[in-house]
């Protein structure tokens, strides 16, 4: 299956460890790219925490999941490699879901 233009267009514009994360299994990913150790802690960290919270409830556990990993990986596209909290310290006004920059 060929790839449309746009997101060939897309990827060439991301950082290739965000690509990485995003399209290749965690070994792969992290084999080529070691600075996504924290994205893949997150991750876990994450499933561990709310496999008790949703247990009996799959479908939510899923989504929260599938909603942490999108946070991640706008982060990774941002550049960012190590901090993917919700809140950032001393920025009560920021936006929570955007990448810091500074």
């Amino acid at each position: 299956m060929s790839r449309g233009m746009p997101d060939l267009l897309r990827d060439v514009l991301r950082p290739s460890r965000a690509v990485a994360f995003e399209t290749q299994s965690e070994p792969d990913a992290l084999n080529a790219h070691p600075e996504l150790v924290d994205a893949y802690k997150t991750l876990a960290a994450a499933r561990n925490h709310f496999r008790e919270e949703f247990k009996g409830d799959y479908v939510s556990y899923v989504r929260v999941i599938i909603g942490i990993a999108q946070h991640v990986q706008k982060y990774l596209d941002a550049g960012e490699t190590k901090n993917f909290r919700l809140e950032r310290e001393g920025s009560a006004d920021a936006d929570p879901d955007e990448p810091q920059t500074s």
